[in-house]
This record gives C-alpha cells, structure tokens and sequence, in this order.
C-alpha cells in the first residue's frame, strides 16, 4: 500500500506540472511591422549609402565622320577584257574625269571616222546652201530685167532652187543617220569607261590586272566629296535630333570635343534606325575620314534629390523595397518609395533618409 501511495504521490505531481507547463515557457517574439522585417543569420554586406544630388538621365551615340556625298562606280558591261586604270586610291578627281576603262576594239576609231563624216557632210550642206543664195541673187536680178513676155517665159524661182534644195535635204538625212551611227558607237565606248560623276577623293580602288575580264556587279571605285563630310549617327531616335540642335562630338583619349549642328535626318524603312547628320561648326577642323566620336544628351534631369543605387532596389508585386542592416548586424527589408531613374540610380521619394546604408549584396 505504501508503494501504490508513492506512485500515486508521483502521477499527482507529474499531472500539476503538465497543467501547469505554459507558464514555464519564454513569451513568444513579437516581431517589427512591415516594411522593415528580419531574415537570415548575421553576415557581411557589400553596403552603399543614400545619397543628395542632381540626377541626370542620359543617351550616349556613336557618330563616324564621313562624305556624306559619294559615288560608286561599276562597268555597265561584263566580260569584255580590263584594258587601263588612270587614277588610284588616294587621288583627288573631278567630275567627268576619265578613271579606268576596258577594251574598247574599234568603237573609237568608228567614232572618229563618224565624227569626221559628220562634219564634211555639214560642209557639203554649207556649201549647197551657198550655192542656193547666189542662184536666188542671179535669178531675181535678171527677173529684174524682164519684161512680161520674158517673165512668162522664164522659170521660177522654185524650180530653179530645187536642185539645192533636194541635196541639201538628202545632205542632212545623211548626217541624221550618221549622228545616230555615232551615238551608238560612242554609248559601247562609255559603257567601257568609267568616269567620275563627282569630284572627290578616290576612297576605294579595285584591284585590276590588265585583260581581266570586267564584271557589271564589282565596285571598282568609291569617290567621296570631302566638301560634304559630316558626322553621321544611326540611330531610331530621331526625336532627340530636331535641325538646328547644337551637340557635342568627343573624340579619342584626348576627349577632343568637336561643337557641332544637326543639318538633316533621315528616317529609316519600315521602323529601321534612320540617320543624323552633324555638321562640325568649326569647318577647318582636322578630321579625317572615318574618325569616330561619342555624342552625349542629356534627355532628363531632377536636381536635389534623394537616390540609391538602382541595384539595391527590388520589387516585390507593386512595391519597392531595399535591404538595410538592422542594430543586430542582420539583413532586414524597407518599403521604399522610388521616382525618377537615370544612369543607374534611383531617386527615392520616401522610406530612407540621406546617408542611410543599404545592401548590395
């Protein structure tokens, strides 16, 4: 009996400690409301910190300096054996100037022949039409001296200027069919020359060795107009470039800064990127074909602003939040609100304050 009190002694205590168990454990921790939170462990952070300034949203183009104003020329005709360069690249021509040509057989020399029987046959004309003046002057001054008997004799004028008339006119049908002889003739030589159809620098040169064969396809010249050289930019925002902006073109290590104007736009086809040209307002600037520069906008700006780096700022549905280290060392998030953004910062309209530390990483 005694043994059965003991154990009973034993259930009875063990029951007021289960019933009593609640109390004896820590309360449970409250945590901090929304934005701010706690997670992880304590670690090291990459920080950065809240910053006071202006904010200034940007777009940066690359612009290439070139003719604007060029030519290239290709033979119109295939096959026919190469024959002479005259001009190199490197070499400044002018407009009409003969560069390069291929075979051209006898086209010549039948031109020149045709020429050449063009003109006798003009002197023939010339002549016939001489010779009809003075027979009109002989005729009327001995109608002058007839009387009405003579006259009704006497043929008229008419048929005495027949004769030159119809030679003159078979003279002229002669040199029609001998222009056109030759402006045939001398089409086959053009098509076997090529001459510049602008004045220029030559800036390309094809390779040829005499008797190669020509192909209507091949460049075999590029002129450029070194008087129409101007920066050019491609880009789709055209917008940004209305005639008569003033934009600045910087150049190589040396930032060398070329002032400049918008002197035309070119749109694109079908939504492709159009073209701005940029015109040095210093014309005697040293630049050369093919120097490339940077052009800098400035599209927006907010001055006197708030802002963090825009890596720092996350999104969770429609908010923005940033991660901040609280006073136990470790990760906590802050509900953020955010504004402008421009060049990889963020302006931040409420949640932090300036010199605030925020995490990177």
């Amino acid at each position: 009996m005694k043994r059965i009190r003991r154990f009973g002694a034993f259930f009875a205590l063990a029951a007021t400690l289960a019933l009593s168990g609640c109390a004896l454990l820590p309360e449970e921790e409250v945590l901090p409301e929304a934005p701010v939170q706690r997670t992880g462990a304590q670690e090291a952070f990459t920080l950065d910190y809240v910053q006071r300034g202006d904010l200034v949203r940007t777009e940066r183009y690359t612009a290439t300096y070139r003719a604007v104003r060029q030519e290239q020329l290709c033979f119109a005709v295939s096959g026919v054996p190469f024959d002479e360069m005259y001009v190199s690249e490197g070499e400044t021509v002018r407009s009409g100037q003969l560069l390069a040509e291929l075979d051209t057989g006898t086209f010549e020399e039948e031109a020149a022949s045709q020429a050449a029987q063009i003109e006798t046959l003009a002197l023939e004309v010339q002549r016939q039409e001489e010779n009809r003046a003075l027979a009109q002057e002989k005729w009327e001054i001995e109608w002058s001296y007839m009387d009405e008997e003579a006259r009704e004799d006497a043929a008229p004028l008419s048929e005495v200027l027949r004769p030159y008339d119809r030679a003159i006119e078979d003279l002229q049908g002669q040199i029609e069919v001998a222009r056109v002889r030759q402006a045939q003739t001398e089409a086959y030589v053009r098509e076997r020359q090529l001459r510049a159809g602008i004045s220029g620098v030559v800036t390309y040169a094809r390779s040829l060795e005499k008797g190669a064969l020509s192909d209507e396809t091949e460049v075999v010249f590029t002129i450029s107009d070194a008087g129409s050289s101007l920066f050019v930019l491609s880009t789709k925002d055209l917008e940004n470039f209305p005639e008569g902006r003033t934009v600045e073109v910087v150049i190589g290590l040396e930032k060398q800064v070329y002032p400049c104007t918008v002197v035309g736009v070119q749109a694109g086809e079908d939504g492709a990127e159009g073209e701005v040209y940029l015109k040095p307002d210093d014309a005697a600037a040293a630049l050369a074909d093919g120097d490339r520069g940077a052009v800098t906008l400035e599209l927006d700006r907010r001055e006197d602003v708030l802002y963090v780096n825009a890596s720092a700022v996350k999104r969770m549905d429609d908010k923005r939040f940033v991660y901040v280290q609280d006073e136990n060392g470790l990760r906590a998030m802050a509900e953020v609100e955010t504004g402008f953004e421009a060049s990889g910062f963020v302006e931040i309209l409420s949640g932090l304050e300036e010199g605030d530390a925020v995490i990177l990483k």
